[in-house]
């Protein structure tokens, strides 16, 4: 039976200075322009007279470069731009086949403030199957220039109620657990998290609870990852799993010691970039499409001043 193909709409294609490009043109694979090949400009379908006038090498060249794909996008699919995304991803694995990793999964998000609002929003939208959402704190009308699940409407509800309502609205196939309770020690992490593909550290008090939720993600065999915000500086990762040098062992470690009142200032913008970084590095995981970036390293953003810089948690740390 005849493979029938749509041309891939996801995928740049253009023609210059007679050569048609396949791809974004500063990494572009090349096909010399011919007659027979204008359908590659023009068309949405390829029939099967596109099709017998490609030579082998042309029709593997555009089978490997994505060109050709057997699945119809439709704007009616939240996911479709995302499964266009993976269509250009991956070497030789279905784009469904990343999606429906991401529709089996369940995350656990510690946390649904400046970081952990915007991760699940984003997870949810991205079709990941089940979060777990915790958090003890009520919203507040300064949580609002950062944290994308909450309005006017939600101020003195609690967070977690609140997200899951907004989650609700606006990815209603994910299913969304919450917790009201505030994280203490790694016992009580471990119960909250077990059963979870990956977890996210989006709390920061008590301080040094990080530390606590590492052990418990280790004991458990569950990948995790966060970050956060110092003054003007933010961290993206690191994302840890149980082979990962422990996060008591990493710069200032369990012997830091903070001051009792400190209020974190948050830049809206910051917060969005930090939940982009570590939500991409989740989704890295949980669909194999490829090894996350932040795997025992940590990639700090100083907004003032743009410097980013990475730091690797496997070399020895000093203050």
């Amino acid at each position: 039976m005849t493979m029938t193909y749509q041309l891939n709409p996801f995928k740049f294609r253009a023609l210059h200075q007679g050569l048609i490009l396949l791809g974004s043109p500063h990494s572009a694979v090349t096909l010399p322009y011919h007659p027979r090949l204008e359908f590659l400009l023009h068309q949405r379908e390829v029939s099967a007279a596109d099709l017998a006038l490609l030579t082998d090498q042309e029709r593997a060249v555009l089978v490997r470069e994505h060109v050709f794909i057997d699945w119809t996008s439709t704007n009616e699919s939240l996911v479709d731009r995302q499964l266009g995304f993976f269509s250009l991803c991956g070497d030789g694995e279905a784009e469904q086949l990343y999606q429906d990793r991401l529709a089996g999964a369940r995350v656990a998000v510690l946390g649904v403030g400046g970081l952990g609002s915007q991760v699940a929003y984003i997870l949810a939208t991205a079709g990941v199957g089940e979060l777990v959402l915790c958090d003890y704190d009520v919203v507040e009308r300064s949580n609002l220039n950062r944290q994308i699940l909450y309005t006017e409407d939600s101020l003195g509800q609690l967070k977690v109620d609140a997200a899951q309502q907004a989650l609700s609205r606006i990815a209603p196939q994910v299913k969304v657990s919450v917790r009201n309770t505030q994280l203490l020690d790694r016992d009580t992490v471990a119960e909250l998290v077990r059963g979870c593909d990956v977890v996210v550290r989006a709390v920061d008090q008590p301080f040094g609870i990080a530390f606590e939720i590492d052990e418990a993600c280790r004991s458990l065999g569950i990948p995790h990852i966060g970050g956060g915000f110092v003054e003007t500086v933010c961290t993206a990762g690191p994302f840890c799993t149980p082979e990962s040098v422990p996060l008591n062992a990493s710069l200032g470690g369990k012997d830091f010691t903070a001051a009792s009142y400190y209020k974190g200032p948050v830049l809206g913008p910051l917060a969005f970039w930090l939940a982009s970084y570590v939500t991409s590095d989740i989704i890295r995981y949980l669909t194999r499409v490829a090894p996350p970036q932040l795997l025992d390293r940590a990639v700090l953003l100083d907004w003032l001043t743009g410097r980013m810089f990475v730091q690797d948690l496997r070399l020895p740390q000093t203050v």
